[in-house]
């Protein structure tokens, strides 16, 4: 066989096995879908944060109303101001109002919403596989398909599974969009201005991508400070007019039209964010018509700390909150009775690291080769970048799981390109006799048995060491079956009526039903938790009803454990028990350990 013969043979050979990875993984993700819908077909394992999503386009595109934030349903009368922006709300209202032509409007954002989350999953892998290309050679682009599509089922037990979108999904499309920018940067400056650009969309739509925006101006002013290079120089301007730019547009479309332009906000997009990126980019600006007076690097230095020592103090002075991050304005007591609770913010446990530490150490090593295989200057410095990014999410992580996501993400290329790499050293050195053939299976199958071992470390470390679902947890559940399979009218009066019950269950009745909660699992939540402590903490059963009148509540749904003043075989005279309903089949197996207390009060 001549070697055009054997190249075309180990080609037709290499795309078969592409497409074999893309066939094993629709399937595995197709068996995971499934699987998932068999464990939530009833839609009680939805997150209450996408239900709140759906509710609050409900209510915008029911009253048409877009700027108003304050949710009634939760804590009435006075409501609950919703802490989100709008990016994903526009394009839930959208999808919905399609399917809203053929069935109802809740069932239209409910359904469009779940098939939002495999939709953005999708478009992820798409994103990283481009955002890729410049880090790889032309054989292992072939290869690279498959492990990104691969790897991909390690993030979508989280964001990209069968239940309603988060915010959270689109918020790594962009930042997967803006490292592609950044790698491709190198020869082309403009590509810093896309990553501007998407970075900004990607902190309009959630407030934690301000971290990624944070951390490349950092590298790219290290990179300056250190060698005076005009092109890095270049690019960090072109970063941060762009994204300045994009920030300064989202800012009035988010707030202009109800008339809180200056309202100070730290937990999403607010005057805030406008002052620092304007001040930044402003800055850079300026230095950049300086160059010839800061070819010394003391010059830069000092240049650099006047200049952050302005910014630095504009923010103290005006936002004072600022440094204390996003949930600076949260109440001490939430702070310590809520914030616990909250897994996301909590550090992050050892064991949910542990398999993926040579995945991580593999990233780290290519990362270093590559920004040390090159001189660094404007036109080689994109993974010097990427470097100081993984290592700025790296602390992130540590004092937050929920960072643990963007840190995966900038590790997949260049972990991708350590084990492509070695898997071809493999196969061209230990079968270099074999036909020219034999090379990409053997890439394929090395790369298949890593992440398979990978897998399976992930499989006995961190699955036993995850916490079981709790009691409270299935009472949560058998409170979503409820609002959803019974008929309330009947039982608990005419509609709307206020119900306290669990926090996270809380919107599962609001969805279903229509009526009110006292509160929800949120930070801008204050006086609802506080009200339903009262009643929780109060010393008797006379001071709960004051409390409860204070708190115009209707109804309780409780799980255990119950309040001290409750005795559940003696109630007090001013409530009553409501039995549960057995009438549908759906409520009848449900276990009795699932089952809430279920009380009206007289």
């Amino acid at each position: 066989m001549n070697n055009s013969a054997q190249h075309h043979s180990f080609d037709r050979l290499t795309w078969a096995l592409i497409w074999l990875g893309v066939a094993s993984s629709l399937i595995l993700e197709a068996m995971t879908q499934f699987s998932l819908w068999q464990h939530t077909r009833y839609f009680d394992q939805i997150d209450y944060d996408p239900v709140l999503r759906i509710l609050r386009v409900m209510q915008f595109l029911n009253t048409g109303n877009w700027m108003n934030d304050v949710f009634p349903a939760i804590d009435p009368p006075a409501g609950m101001i919703v802490p989100w922006t709008h990016p994903l709300d526009v394009v839930l209202a959208a999808g919905g109002l399609v399917l809203h032509h053929w069935m109802p409007l809740r069932d239209a954002l409910l359904i469009w919403s779940m098939a939002l989350s495999p939709l953005f999953y999708f478009i992820l892998i798409a994103v990283m596989v481009w955002a890729a290309r410049p880090v790889l050679n032309n054989d292992s682009e072939k290869l690279v398909l498959i492990l990104f599509l691969f790897l991909s089922v390690w993030i979508q037990d989280t964001f990209y599974l069968l239940r309603c979108a988060d915010h959270h999904a689109l918020t790594l499309i962009f930042e997967a969009a803006a490292l592609g920018a950044l790698l491709r940067g190198d020869h082309k400056p403009h590509w810093y201005a896309w990553a501007g650009i998407f970075s900004a969309i990607g902190m309009w739509n959630a407030i934690e991508g301000f971290a990624l925006y944070a951390l490349i101006v950092i590298g790219l002013g290290i990179g300056w400070l250190m060698t005076g290079d005009r092109g890095i120089l270049q690019r960090l301007k072109y970063f941060c007019l762009a994204a300045a730019g994009i920030i300064c547009l989202a800012w009035p479309i988010e707030h202009l039209p109800a008339g809180k332009l200056f309202v100070v906000e730290h937990d999403r997009l607010s005057i805030v964010h406008v002052v620092w990126l304007t001040l930044t980019a402003a800055f850079v600006f300026i230095l950049s018509f300086g160059e010839k007076f800061l070819s010394r690097r003391g010059a830069r230095l000092i240049a650099a700390g006047i200049g952050g020592a302005i910014i630095l103090a504009v923010m103290q002075y005006y936002f004072p909150g600022f440094y204390h991050g996003p949930m600076q304005a949260v109440d001490p007591w939430l702070q310590q009775h809520w914030a616990p609770s909250i897994t996301e913010i909590q550090p992050l446990k050892w064991w949910q690291v542990w398999p993926f530490l040579p995945w991580y150490i593999l990233a780290y090593a290519v990362v270093c080769y590559e920004a040390d295989a090159r001189p660094i200057s404007g036109q080689n410095y994109a993974r010097a970048l990427c470097l100081i990014l993984l290592i700025g999410f790296s602390f992130l992580t540590v004092f937050g799981v929920r960072w643990i996501r963007n840190f995966d993400l900038l590790c997949w290329p260049f972990a991708a390109l350590g084990l492509i790499r070695g898997a071809a050293f493999a196969a061209n050195n230990f079968m270099s006799a074999k036909p020219a053939w034999w090379r990409p299976l053997a890439q394929f199958l090395l790369c298949g048995a890593v992440l398979y071992a990978f897998s399976q470390a992930h499989n006995l470390i961190v699955k036993p060491q995850t916490p079981p679902a709790t009691a409270l947890m299935d009472c949560n559940t058998g409170i979503a079956r409820l609002s959803q399979f019974s008929n309330w009218d009947r039982w608990l009066g005419p509609y709307p009526v206020t119900v306290m019950t669990t926090p996270d269950a809380g919107l599962s009745i609001v969805f279903w039903t229509g009526n009110n909660v006292l509160t929800a699992n949120y930070h801008r939540d204050l006086d609802g938790f506080l009200r339903q402590n009262a009643i929780q903490t109060a010393p008797d059963s006379a001071a709960a009803l004051a409390a409860i009148r204070r708190a115009n509540v209707n109804a309780m749904i409780l799980c255990q454990p119950y309040p001290q003043w409750l005795d559940a075989r003696h109630l007090p005279s001013w409530l009553s028990r409501v039995e549960w309903p057995e009438s549908n089949e759906k409520l009848s197996l449900t276990p009795r350990n699932e089952r809430p207390l279920i009380l009206r009060v007289k």
